[in-house]
């Protein structure tokens, strides 16, 4: 007891930052982090530039010239998943927070609000998660109304597998504190060569042992929508790798779900990544013979068809696909031509 009251006042956190050629978001995000009310001697940044061609790697050498908390690997590039466990070999933090170059924290408090729902915990939980704000051009300069740390409580609070079980599990690692000594333990890392889902599969792993997860309901993360980040690029073939690596992942990712012992959670998770392949089907400009493959595939791993655990006419209308490949395939000109440069745009900028 009189260890973890002793942690509690020291308590150190490390934030890791994976950068590849984001120059012109790195310094957002680590402005945010330097701004925060927590003490800075607590405050440990590593920023692994992930083999960057653009500025990024002068820039985040000049703030590391700047502050002694602030250290920086340069490393050839290797992926996210490698620049994660790269930062993971040097962590000395109590906690950690795997930030992305081109988010940030929403307020300058936030860190020192997950340290008081930590303190008011009985033990120390192995992940505190909180919400998440998506974040584009449109809505950047408009955050206040997320600045609700003083009213924010704790609305989870159990094992990893019950946090499953609820159906609360997001495969994305940004809106969490994790601790250290339980990554350490498990001995996890991140799988390379993964583009997609990789932190899935990490919160996965954790989640099937940890005994303790709490969810607050404050707003800290600021997702930013990138248009040039690996999830967003619409590149054919980075989207075509993309949606390759995904389906070569759905065998493992299936059998961590089937540890869970529940078949809703499973099956709910299973077709969220169906809903993901189509998206990104719809996007390329695949054949009708690769359009039919990747159809075929996705029934035999079980992530087809998703309208009965995805509710609504967009599910009904891509089950319809699905049935009909030559459907599918033929849906992908209008979505490309008419949602993608126009539709979307608008719903983006409505907030609807």
């Amino acid at each position: 007891m009189l260890s973890c009251l002793i942690l509690l006042v020291t308590m150190r956190i490390s934030i890791a930052i994976p950068v590849y050629n984001c120059e012109q978001y790195i310094t957002r995000c680590i402005d945010s982090i330097l701004s925060q009310d927590y003490p800075k001697e607590k405050i440990e940044i590593i920023v692994v530039d992930d083999g960057s061609t653009d500025k990024s790697g002068a820039l985040v050498d000049a703030y590391a010239n700047r502050h002694d908390n602030i250290r920086v690997f340069h490393q050839p590039n290797q992926g996210v998943s490698v620049a994660r466990n790269t930062a993971l070999e040097h962590v000395t933090g109590d906690y950690i927070q795997f930030l992305d170059s081109d988010d940030f924290y929403l307020h300058t408090g936030c860190l020192s609000h997950l340290i008081h729902v930590i303190k008011t915990e009985s033990v120390l939980p192995d992940v505190v998660r909180y919400w998440m704000v998506r974040v584009d051009r449109h809505n950047e300069h408009d955050l206040k109304q997320y600045d609700n740390l003083d009213k924010a409580k704790v609305i989870f609070s159990g094992t990893g597998r019950e946090f499953c079980h609820k159906l609360l599990f997001e495969g994305y690692i940004g809106p969490a504190l994790y601790r250290t000594q339980t990554i350490n333990e498990l001995g996890l890392r991140f799988e390379p060569g993964i583009i997609w889902a990789e932190d899935a599969m990490f919160n996965l792993q954790l989640y099937l042992h940890a005994e303790q997860v709490i969810l607050d309901s404050s707003y800290i993360y600021g997702y930013y929508d990138n248009e040039n980040s690996a999830t967003m690029d619409t590149d054919e073939q980075t989207l075509f790798r993309m949606l390759e690596n995904l389906l070569s992942s759905i065998p493992k990712i299936s059998g961590l779900l089937e540890q869970f012992n529940d078949n809703n959670f499973k099956n709910l998770k299973l077709k969220q990544y169906g809903k993901s392949v189509v998206t990104r089907l719809l996007m390329l400009n695949p054949s009708l013979q690769d359009t039919r493959k990747y159809v075929r595939l996705g029934f035999e791993q079980g992530i087809f068809p998703i309208s009965d655990v995805i509710k609504g006419r967009f599910a009904q209308l891509i089950d319809c696909g699905l049935r009909h490949p030559s459907l599918l395939w033929l849906m992908s000109f209008p979505y490309r031509h008419i949602f993608l440069p126009y539709i979307k745009p608008r719903i983006a900028k409505n907030g609807k």
